[in-house]
């Protein structure tokens, strides 16, 4: 099951596989479901929706470059790294995290057998300002950019890795959904910078995607494009409700864009 769920051409039901089937050892599993605690109460139809919308630019990248060397940064339990080196991209996936980071070696370990080869994809427990082994052909981010600081340092560091002409996607939170800011306000107050896991922690320190093009910018990384998707919480009712009404919420409106909780990203370095 997990083979075929890895070589098909769906990553939610790559993912879905992982939450429905009892595949790690126990410490692994704990770590995992805390981690898509959300995912494990619930998974579906509109949050798969959801999910495979959060990666669609960066899928599309990579059909235009089927060798590219990719960094993701952020990569938690390790799904997208592990989705994409399935696909015979070369990855490079590093988090601050050990506890997060051994699960993504203990899966990628239980995906190699489950395939039958070899994935290129390592996992390295540091932060993304310690890399030096660029350049990159695309860099991927998802839910990560709020997290890292100093901003201007991690701009700077994420540009120097990046190969001219190369990608950049980033997908993050809409710092617009004034809903949202309550939500991470009564989580955190006002101590949006923070020391966790032993580095300088953006404690859900969300922007607009104006701000994120313009710090970006800076670092000499220019906007292609910005997405907006995804109004509803990941809740039975909005299963039932999309699933009557269709998925209204991708229709990517500049007047509602207060209301979409994510938005993506993608830049390309300047030659």
């Amino acid at each position: 099951m997990l083979a075929a769920a890895a070589s098909g051409g769906d990553i939610s039901a790559f993912l879905e596989v992982w939450l429905r089937e009892d595949l790690l050892p126990d410490e692994d599993a704990a770590v995992f479901r805390e981690y898509y605690r959300s995912y494990q109460r619930n998974f579906g139809h509109y949050v798969k929706h959801h999910y495979r919308n959060q990666t669609r630019e960066l899928m599309t990248q990579l059909e235009d470059e089927p060798a590219a060397r990719v960094l993701e940064v952020g990569c938690g339990c390790g799904t997208e790294s592990l989705w994409m080196a399935v696909r015979g991209f070369r990855v490079t996936a590093v988090d601050v995290s050990k506890s997060l980071l051994r699960v993504a070696v203990a899966r990628k370990g239980i995906l190699e057998r489950a395939l039958g080869r070899q994935l290129a994809c390592e996992f390295n427990c540091k932060s993304v300002l310690d890399l030096d082994d660029g350049p990159y052909d695309l860099i991927w981010m998802e839910q990560a950019f709020h997290h890292l600081e100093p901003r201007a340092a991690i701009v700077q560091k994420i540009s120097s890795l990046l190969r001219p002409g190369g990608r950049l996607i980033v997908s993050e939170c809409n710092a617009w959904n004034l809903l949202q800011q309550l939500v991470l306000f009564k989580l955190r107050g006002t101590r949006t910078i923070i020391t966790h896991n032993g580095v300088v922690w953006g404690h859900e320190r969300i922007l607009t995607a104006g701000r994120l093009r313009r710090e970006f910018e800076r670092g000499g990384i220019e906007q292609i494009s910005v997405r907006y998707f995804r109004m509803l919480p990941n809740r039975r009712w909005a299963d039932t409700l999309t699933a009557r009404l269709g998925l209204f919420d991708d229709a990517d409106r500049w007047w509602v864009r207060p209301f979409y909780t994510h938005y993506n990203f993608v830049g390309r370095k300047r030659d």
